[in-house]
């Protein structure tokens, strides 16, 4: 039996670290995925309420906290709701 050279060594061995680290990943993609949906949800329910509710106290809230987050002008163009912001008494 011809003896192994290093790099067939090396390439055992890294396949199952390469098997075990897609393994590993996995559920904290499935993590990912799960979270992102809901905090998908969780906008939909917040955006649904607040045009529908327009004058609310949450919705100037939900203003107020996008207006202090959003800050990129082409993101600020999605949420017209930011209208309702009361401006910034430091500004």
């Amino acid at each position: 039996m011809p003896r192994k050279k290093p790099a067939d060594k090396e390439i055992e061995t890294l396949v199952p670290r390469q098997t075990l680290r897609r393994q590993r990943a996995e559920p904290a993609q499935e993590i990912t995925e799960s979270e992102r949906r809901r905090h998908e949800i969780a906008g939909r329910v917040a955006l649904a309420y607040a045009e529908a509710n327009p004058g609310s106290a949450f919705t100037r809230t939900l203003a107020e906290q996008l207006a202090a987050s959003v800050t990129k002008a082409r993101e600020r163009v999605l949420f017209p709701l930011l209208a309702l912001a009361r401006p910034d008494p430091d500004e």
